[in-house]
């Protein structure tokens, strides 16, 4: 979302600044050429002048050179970016982390779930991935699914429908809607995902808005006394009982959309990457042996 607002903002900005008429400078006074003089008729040329240099003469004032200010470092360029991007974007400071970025003198800064650069005098911003050329890993999307794992661990497992396999290798966390039709393509898969160890959690993501009949329907498989046989039968096409209750599914919508949701089904794997779209079971599984491999990330 804020990724949008940065390239909006600046897009305008730009725009202003193009259109204002730049006023061409003006041209120098022309000076006379030196060199020989020019005599009239009859007139007898002049005896050589010595040069004479005045011990007294001062040198032409001329304006002092502009000293460029150093950027801001360690805690004053955290304040500096802070303030800088608060008058830009204005959101209070609390929302907007600073770090130094692996890059020195560039400052990595989290805003939402969205990743940016700046220069330690909050100047410059860097809208982009960045990567170790050496590795090709992606560093910026790295620290999205740090972000996105930390939102993850705060949902509390009595919010989520688990299907559960007897011994649990990976947990998959899947955004999902009940009128979804690979939704519904995955969920016929899950009891070979718990086969194969993974644990599947369900969160909420309705694609249609709050007070629709699919926005209710969701309402009311999360307020279930059988929530899994509710939602088996909602992704079926069966009719559920109406329910309602103080349940999660709004809440769960805007986590959805806080960590880079924009369809279902979206899976969150236990090292935080997000894969959007549906997967097959068999290559699912395949890809959590191999990224569960690499990171070692589990998320309990």
């Amino acid at each position: 979302m804020y990724k949008y607002l940065f390239l909006a903002v600046f897009s305008a900005y730009y725009l202003n600044s193009s259109a204002t008429e730049v006023t061409p400078p003006a041209e120098p006074p022309k000076v006379q050429e030196s060199g020989a003089a020019v005599l009239q008729p009859g007139q007898p040329p002049s005896p050589p002048q010595k040069e004479v240099k005045s011990e007294a003469a001062e040198p032409a004032k001329t304006a002092p050179p502009k000293v460029e200010e150093k950027p801001a470092q360690n805690s004053d360029a955290v304040s500096v970016i802070r303030e800088s991007l608060q008058r830009l974007l204005r959101v209070g400071t609390e929302k907007i982390e600073v770090k130094p970025s692996i890059i020195p003198n560039i400052y990595e800064v989290s805003v939402g779930s969205e990743v940016i650069y700046m220069t330690a005098d909050g100047r410059y911003m860097v809208i982009g991935d960045v990567r170790d050329a050496k590795t090709g890993e992606n560093i910026t999307e790295r620290k999205r699914s740090e972000m996105r794992l930390a939102t993850i661990k705060s949902i509390k497992e009595q919010d989520t429908i688990a299907f559960k396999p007897k011994e649990t290798k990976h947990v998959v966390h899947v955004f999902t809607d009940v009128d979804c039709p690979y939704c519904a393509k995955f969920h016929q898969e899950v009891s070979k995902l718990n086969e194969a160890g993974v644990e599947i959690r369900y969160l909420a993501f309705p694609r249609s808005p709050e007070g629709s009949e699919d926005f209710n329907k969701m309402v009311s498989v999360w307020c279930s006394k059988d929530k899994q046989q509710a939602l088996t039968d909602a992704k079926a096409g069966k009719e559920i009982e109406k329910a309602t209750c103080d349940g999660p599914v709004k809440q769960e919508l805007e986590i959805g959309r806080s960590v880079g949701v924009s369809g279902t089904p979206a899976l969150i794997l236990p090292n935080g990457e997000l894969l959007p779209g549906y997967l097959p079971a068999d290559r699912l599984v395949a890809y959590l042996k191999e990224s569960t491999g690499k990171t070692g990330a589990k998320i309990e």
